[in-house]
């Protein structure tokens, strides 16, 4: 539901030029979007007699003293004396206010959050910070509430859940909204709060390696996430990974070939990073251009000690495989990926085809990805899409 509040504005700057303090309506609607009604600060007429705000630079001065830049979105003036509609968005959101220097607790919204997050869990990062996640029934899990009580420095606000907000996103396989951020002090006062959400995907929900089956495992798998991004490079091979593993979900419905080529890449992110900070593989070697990908691919399989049948599940892929001189899991994975990219006349495959190369890129994804942080428990086995969802498979 939307919902409006009272925002107190120590100032409203058009073009540099001031207009006054002001208290006016803020509307914080269930997409994340966020409108200012700012029309009851103009004297009586029209507002364009201040300029085109639709041209002019508006600013909104909060209530902690920061600015923030706003798009006129509508405009409107009565004729019958009427109040002038005078309708802002903010450039950039989410917003963020800050009161005091720290804060000792905070709760905050997921939006779009992984639908098969169904009771309560506590998650636990490398640094002993608990993050609680509340299911919210009354939304029928359209939002999470995360609860915090461990301290922080208010500037820093949105990094304390960024963490936890990149493994969620994981979970669901694509970006869930972090926002309507409060953190309180010892006194139990507000001391900084974030308005709105940061961006996320609202497409359909695809299967991931996360299910129902898979929540009492996600203490364990979030601990390990979280030792493994204390590594510099293991965080920015993960946030590459998961961009493009995310892409790759996100666009499924608009496009396979896309959803394909996302998901290459993603791999492409996770197999080098295996290969050389992992496996010790030299860049020399990785750019020996008689290393193909999919040699790669299968090293930094066997390196992780993964032994599963690739194409266990894909009986489309296993046909094309014996009329392609028995291509291996890798070699048809590569061979999708570069028909595509190239646009072969000779090569048509069908949509079966191209939904099981890409359940199997992705699954791939999934299981280097889990394995480079030390999981080797079960996950769901998206390759499978036929018969009961929340079938598993064990990693290894």
């Amino acid at each position: 539901m939307d919902k409006v509040r009272k925002f107190a504005l120590k100032d409203v700057l058009i073009d540099g030029r001031s207009l006054g303090a002001a208290v006016v309506p803020l509307f914080k609607e269930r997409s994340g979007r966020l409108t200012f009604h700012i029309g009851a600060i103009f004297p009586d007429g029209n507002p364009d007699s201040h300029g085109d705000l639709l041209k002019s630079k508006i600013e909104l001065v909060g209530p902690d003293g920061r600015r923030f830049e706003v798009l006129a979105s509508k405009l409107a003036h009565s004729f019958h004396g009427d109040q002038n509609s005078v309708i802002v968005v903010p450039k950039r959101r989410p917003i963020s206010l800050i009161y005091a220097k720290q804060f000792t607790s905070g709760s905050a919204i997921i939006a779009s959050p992984p639908e098969m997050i169904i009771k309560n869990i506590d998650l636990t990062d490398c640094s002993g910070n608990c993050f609680s996640v509340q299911f919210d029934k009354d939304s029928g899990g359209t939002f999470l509430r995360i609860r915090t009580d461990h301290p922080g420095d208010s500037e820093r606000l949105l990094e304390h859940y960024l963490e936890f907000h990149e493994f969620i996103s994981f979970a669901k396989g694509q970006f869930c909204g972090l926002g309507n951020i409060e953190a309180y002090d010892a006194t139990n006062g507000l001391a900084a709060e974030i308005i709105g959400f940061t961006r996320y995907d609202e497409n359909k929900v695809q299967t991931t390696w996360f299910d129902e089956g898979i929540q009492e495992h996600l203490p364990e798998i979030f601990l390990k996430f979280s030792f493994a991004r204390r590594s510099d490079l293991h965080r920015r091979a993960l946030r590459q990974t998961l961009e493009f593993y995310r892409a790759s979900n996100a666009s499924r419905d608009i496009s396979i070939e896309m959803s394909v080529i996302a998901a290459h890449s993603a791999l492409e992110a996770i197999v080098n990073y295996i290969l050389e900070h992992e496996a010790g593989w030299s860049r020399a070697l990785l750019s020996e251009r008689a290393n193909i990908f999919s040699d790669k691919a299968r090293a930094a399989f066997k390196f992780m000690r993964l032994t599963n049948d690739l194409m266990e599940h894909s009986a489309e892929l296993k046909l094309l495989s014996k009329s392609r001189q028995n291509m291996d899991g890798f070699q048809i994975i590569s061979f999708f990926r570069n028909k595509i990219v190239h646009q072969d006349l000779n090569f048509s495959p069908n949509g079966v085809q191209l939904h099981e190369c890409w359940l199997l890129i992705q699954w791939l994804v999934e299981a280097l990805t889990l394995t480079s942080i030390g999981y080797y428990g079960k996950i769901v086995d998206r390759r499978i899409y036929q018969g009961w969802r929340g079938s598993t498979c064990p990693l290894g």
